[in-house]
């Protein structure tokens, strides 16, 4: 099972997932995502293990390419997409808002079950987060959990991450 918790996974990924016809060698891909190298080649690897990519080899060059005929891709590709959809439409709904400095998503609709849950920092006025959230709860079909604290509560990014582990995913 592949988790999307990885930044250059879904890099990797929503590269693949628009670009479905083409080739990528993994050394153009470095480039083009401007990750580590290490990084991308193990995601190129793992995605390959779990049948998402395949390749070929011409020369001493490997190309990488999606398995866009496999049942596992579709799978992986669906929730990659709903789950990109569900960020989108929460970073636009808190995107330029007064008082709103950052926002976290973190919990099970990583794995695209459960509620979405939101750590927002900032100073925003009363429910004006819950009210911009409204709209974009009901568009995602999805519970939204909001916990918001003051930038002297917060304390740093990594504090945060310590509390919500890894998986934590900054919207905006």
């Amino acid at each position: 099972m592949i988790s999307l918790r990885s930044k250059t996974l879904r890099k990797v990924f929503a590269w693949f997932v628009s670009n479905e016809d083409r080739e990528l060698t993994l050394e153009r891909c470095i480039k083009l995502l401007r990750e580590k190298p290490r990084n991308v080649e193990r995601v190129f690897l793992k995605l390959e293990r779990e049948r998402v990519l395949k390749s070929r080899r011409r020369g001493k060059q490997r190309y990488f390419s999606a398995a866009a005929d496999t049942l596992f891709y579709h799978h992986y590709k669906t929730i990659f997409m709903k789950r990109a959809r569900i960020e989108e439409r929460l970073e636009r709904a808190l995107i330029n808002m007064k008082g709103v400095q950052s926002c976290y998503a973190f919990g099970g609709y990583m794995n695209m079950r459960g509620d979405v849950d939101l750590v927002v920092v900032g100073d925003a006025a009363g429910g004006a987060v819950e009210q911009r959230l409204l709209t974009a709860q009901a568009d995602i079909g999805r519970r939204v959990n909001i916990f918001k604290l003051t930038p002297f509560q917060f304390g740093g990014d990594a504090i945060l991450r310590g509390m919500l582990g890894a998986e934590a995913v900054q919207l905006v």
